[in-house]
């Protein structure tokens, strides 16, 4: 029998995400998902040892906005102080330090350069990737 609990989609996303990592939510931005993902992170933090943020084109300083404006700044900062941010071609993040930046738009330098980063993690680390909606799919080229 399935309890009350047990269909919460904030719990089926927490115990998800305890047996199958990483967990990818996709999302738009302004809409009820970030009060999702903001309970979600604040649920998981006790879990990692580290939240890295891959933020593409201003994606952590738009939603970080967003989250702030419903929780406030301080349960904001709770879930996020002392993260690991990586900014990719961003205009607004140095106000948050961030840790690495990454300033081209080949996709393939932006991976290789993400695996360095990633591949170099010592700690139990959630990584989350924000603004890859910006991101278009190149077609291989046709001969």
């Amino acid at each position: 029998m399935m309890r009350v609990e047990d269909a919460d989609p904030l719990h089926l996303v927490l115990n998800a995400t305890r047996v199958i990592s990483p967990t990818l939510i996709q999302y738009e931005l302004g809409s009820d998902i970030e009060v999702i993902m903001m309970n979600f992170l604040h649920s998981m933090r006790e879990a990692y040892d580290d939240i890295m943020v891959v933020s593409f084109y201003d994606g952590y300083h738009t939603m970080r906005k967003y989250a702030e404006a419903i929780f406030g700044a301080d349960f904001v900062d709770d879930i996020f102080n002392g993260s690991t941010l990586v900014s990719v071609n961003s205009f607004l993040e140095d106000q948050y330090g961030p840790t690495k930046r990454i300033l081209t738009t080949d996709p393939e330098i932006i991976v290789g350069r993400l695996l360095e980063i990633t591949g170099s993690l010592q700690r139990k680390t959630l990584v989350l990737l924000l603004g890859l909606d910006f991101y278009g799919i190149r077609a291989a080229p046709t001969t």
